[in-house]
């Protein structure tokens, strides 16, 4: 029989097979290049995202895995599916995914639906300050942030 030396010294930690806590944020925008922009603000921020640019296949790999997600972050204006269809499909899977809503059209933030709404064009830092409060504890899912 072989041993190891090093496996004495150094067990192997037992890995928990459990779901991991939502940790994600999803960006999703068909403009690829914002995307990748709020994307890289927010990784640089310590948050965890993956892009989309299509959102018909976003709401695909969300659905999947929606218990992974803390948070959507989605321009309304797409093709295919838009924003506030997203969102309506993603909370009939998962209500405790929250949600921001980005578009250059502020009606939309007048429907009375539980998501964040932030107008376009806005600077990274307002971006930044938003996703905070949204993913305080303590606070609803529910502001209008107008730049």
């Amino acid at each position: 029989m072989l041993t190891n030396p090093y496996i004495e010294c150094y067990p192997i930690p037992k890995i928990s097979m459990t779901v991991p806590p939502r940790t994600k944020i999803a960006v999703v925008d068909d403009e690829e290049e914002l995307a990748l922009l709020y994307s890289e603000a927010l990784d640089a921020a310590g948050y965890d995202t993956n892009v989309f640019s299509n959102s018909k296949l976003a709401l695909e790999k969300i659905s999947l895995n929606h218990s992974h997600y803390i948070m959507v972050m989605s321009d309304n204006r797409m093709p295919g599916l838009n924003g506030l269809d997203l969102f309506t499909h993603i909370r009939r899977k998962d209500d405790k995914v929250k949600f921001l809503l980005t578009s250059a059209y502020p009606q939309v933030s007048r429907t009375n639906l539980d998501f964040t709404f932030l107008e376009k064009p806005f600077r990274i830092s307002l971006l930044l300050d938003t996703v905070r409060a949204i993913l305080r504890p303590d606070k609803s899912n529910l502001l209008v942030i107008e730049s």
